[in-house]
């Protein structure tokens, strides 16, 4: 059961998952008792299920009971503790509480340093979420290290093909990206996109990161119709797999919004702000990174109509949330008032 669970998982069919995949913890707990590993297996079979359904605090708390079965069944330093705490991690990071995320990744990387595992593929599953979190908070180059470490003994392990491998390339891509390294970027991305369509077919939602990124490049390079066709198959194939209000949306929307506001579709770009806008809150309250974007993309939006005013108070407001998350003096912050000068 938990294996035709996860594989349903994998192909992003997520309803046809839940019931096996909760089945099988069920039966696991009855006849295994509760603090056998494999009990751990289901928790993490059923924490990316609510992952990606977007309930972190379900993830979160399931990741986290399966690190404390696992530390009881094989031992504090085994590699599964450090993989279910970077799981943790990441959930904490997708519901914004990036202090939370921050203990659970340094455990979870503490852990692997203390058995030696530092260079061992498994390694990912902490390297790459955390990544993400010090690219949101403007540390590129540890992210940058975090991810070719991650990249390189993924690669040896299980070849260049492998869609994780593909994933970690669209992040480390989004770094070069950031960091004002185009060419590289692009290689990346493309690299990235055509491993996941392979591996996973052209309509999982694992390809709107990669599609996402590259249409953000097409438009700065002002490659418009290029950003078109990927932005706009983006946002299909997540509206598809996902659902209209499914968070993981607002990353593409606002791409997408950039992009109409860059073609002249100013009125467009507003409607796909608001949406944005409309899901963010929804789904995270007003204190999140998603809703700060959001805001400052918004301000963008009216200094694009020479409303200045207006766009200055966007501005204002998203760095107001920039600050109760990461502190007043961050450098997150930079590109916010670097805007509103």
């Amino acid at each position: 059961l938990g294996t035709v669970g996860k594989a349903y998982r994998n192909m992003g069919r997520y309803e046809e998952a839940r019931p096996l995949l909760e089945e099988a913890l069920s039966l696991r707990e009855e006849h295994l008792g509760p603090t056998h590993s494999e009990v751990a297996d289901s928790c993490v079979s059923l924490g990316w299920l609510a992952y990606w359904a977007a309930d972190y605090g379900e993830a979160r708390s399931l990741f986290e009971r399966a690190a404390t079965v696992y530390e009881e069944a094989l031992g504090p330093g085994h590699w599964a503790v450090a993989s279910s705490l970077g799981f943790a991690g990441g959930a904490y990071m997708r519901a914004g509480d990036y202090d939370s995320a921050r203990a659970a990744f340094e455990r979870s990387m503490e852990i692997l340093r203390d058995g030696g595992m530092e260079n061992d593929p498994i390694v990912v599953h902490t390297a790459w979420p955390y990544a993400i979190m010090l690219m949101d908070l403007a540390d590129y180059a540890t992210a940058q290290q975090l991810l070719e470490g991650a990249l390189e003994s993924y690669e040896a392990r299980y070849g260049p093909d492998h869609p994780t491998v593909g994933g970690i390339l669209a992040a480390l891509g989004r770094c070069y990206m950031e960091t004002i390294r185009l060419d590289q970027a692009r290689s990346l991305f493309e690299r990235s996109l055509e491993i996941q369509e392979r591996a996973l077919g052209p309509d999982h939602p694992n390809l709107m990161a990669p599609l996402t990124l590259l249409a953000e490049l097409d438009r700065r390079q002002r490659n418009l119709e290029e950003a078109e066709v990927r932005i706009t198959r983006a946002l299909a194939i997540g509206e598809r797999a996902l659902g209209p209000d499914h968070p993981d949306l607002i990353w593409t929307l606002g791409p997408y919004a950039l992009f109409l506001a860059t073609s002249g579709d100013l009125e467009g770009a507003r409607a796909a702000l608001d949406r944005t806008m409309q899901i963010a809150e929804k789904a995270h309250g007003s204190k999140h990174l998603g809703v700060a974007r959001t805001l400052e993309l918004l301000g963008f939006h009216y200094y694009q109509q020479g409303e200045y005013e207006e766009a200055l108070r966007w501005y204002q407001r998203g760095l107001g949330i920039r600050n109760e998350i990461f502190g007043a003096n961050h450098p997150s912050s930079g590109w916010n008032l670097y805007d509103q000068a």
